[in-house]
């Protein structure tokens, strides 16, 4: 993955770890750019289903788990446990 694409997740990251909606909402934009220049970066779906989830954007989030399961690294049960987690309020 390019430098600029890795500095983009890691400030995204960074945003949605945040307990505010506005940067919580910072972070979906720059996910969404990263899934925009690098289609095969499904860390960023993931991730970005996480945020959603911990927003209460339950539809959205589950379209981007959707769209993260096909990474092989990151399977069912590993975005099961995390969105059971986000929806339980621990997120």
């Amino acid at each position: 993955m390019e430098a600029n694409l890795d500095e983009a997740l890691k400030e995204a990251f960074r945003l949605g770890e945040a307990v505010d909606n506005a940067a919580r909402r910072k972070a979906v934009q720059l996910y969404a750019d990263i899934i925009r220049r690098s289609p095969s970066a499904r860390v960023a779906w993931f991730n970005m289903g996480v945020i959603q989830s911990r927003m209460g954007n339950w539809q959205e989030a589950i379209r981007s788990f959707r769209e993260a399961e096909s990474d092989k690294d990151l399977g069912s049960e590993e975005m099961f446990v995390f969105f059971v987690q986000a929806g339980c309020g621990k997120g």
